[in-house]
């Protein structure tokens, strides 16, 4: 999101700190949102299995894999508006690419990190399955599906979008816009629980089978309740329940709007999350993180 001022190094000091010329027959790098100065990662297409690589000046701020579609995320800290970030990739065989240069944008206000910690794409994946593998069981004995489907949207803007909650906005989509540490609060991931039609309790991939807006109509039971789960990096759970007819994929959220400031679309009087009273919840959910801590 946003950068910082570079120093300017020689070339051949730049060349022996990243190691090696450009190869021209390279493209290169392609960032995929803006970099403001409150983003937490930047996107990047690059040559699959190659290695991405972000400098400011002659310092590295980070580096990330590239898998089979040659897409990578970076981890970042937060950079001043102004700052340029200079962007390449490593092929597997070690050759380097033409770079891209970008600027950090925005004049976001960072906000105090309540998180535990920031925790990586692998990390919050796996803490989500380990909790998935808990309310699978919960689901089973209170007689309810559960599904990780607990957010999505249909066409919107290109703001970030979050929950309300007692604890102030928490981020769950990450389109650097105002970017993750404009928000004190994360998603790790999250369930619902919900009383299937078809009866068959614990974990479902139905959530996936239906459309955003048919969402939980075509798989819940009528004026029964959907109760989402939304798993914070501080180690808090937050809930949001409500009766099917009032509950969509993307109740108890809101998006920022296109300059990243305000709502363009709010979660909606009645629809913020409260801190969960399922204290087994909260303590798994805890038990869990202390794993990656």
């Amino acid at each position: 999101m946003k950068k910082l001022l570079p120093v300017v190094l020689g070339a051949t000091l730049v060349s022996s700190l990243i190691g090696g010329e450009a190869n021209a027959a390279l493209k290169k790098p392609v960032t995929v949102w803006k970099v403001s100065n409150t983003a937490g990662f930047v996107d990047v297409d690059a040559a699959k299995n190659s290695t991405v690589y972000i400098y400011k000046g002659g310092k590295s701020l980070g580096k990330a894999k590239a898998g089979n579609y040659g897409s990578a995320t970076v981890a970042i800290q937060p950079q001043k508006k102004g700052t340029v970030l200079r962007i390449f990739y490593k092929t597997a065989k070690g050759i380097k690419s033409p770079e891209t240069k970008i600027t950090v944008t925005g004049n976001y206000k960072k906000k105090k990190q309540l998180a535990v910690k920031k925790f990586t794409l692998a990390e919050r994946y796996a803490i989500t399955n380990d909790f998935v593998k808990w309310a699978s069981l919960k689901g089973k004995q209170e007689r309810k599906a559960v599904t990780t489907k607990f957010f999505d949207h249909g066409a919107a803007g290109k703001g970030d979008w979050f929950a309300g909650t007692p604890h102030g906005h928490l981020q769950v989509q990450d389109f650097n816009n105002p970017g993750y540490y404009a928000f004190g609060l994360h998603a790790i991931g999250g369930v619902a629980f919900y009383s299937p039609k078809d009866n068959l309790y614990g974990y479902s991939k139905d959530g996936y089978n239906t459309s955003t807006a048919e969402g939980y109509f075509n798989i819940a039971k009528p004026k029964t309740y959907v109760t989402k789960y939304v798993l914070g990096d501080n180690g808090v759970v937050y809930e949001l329940k409500k009766k099917r007819e009032h509950m969509s994929f993307s109740a108890g959220f809101g998006e920022y709007n296109n300059k990243g400031y305000g709502s363009t679309f709010t979660p909606g009087k009645g629809y913020n999350m409260i801190v969960s009273k399922d204290q087994a919840a909260q303590a798994k959910l805890k038990s869990i993180m202390k794993k990656y801590q």
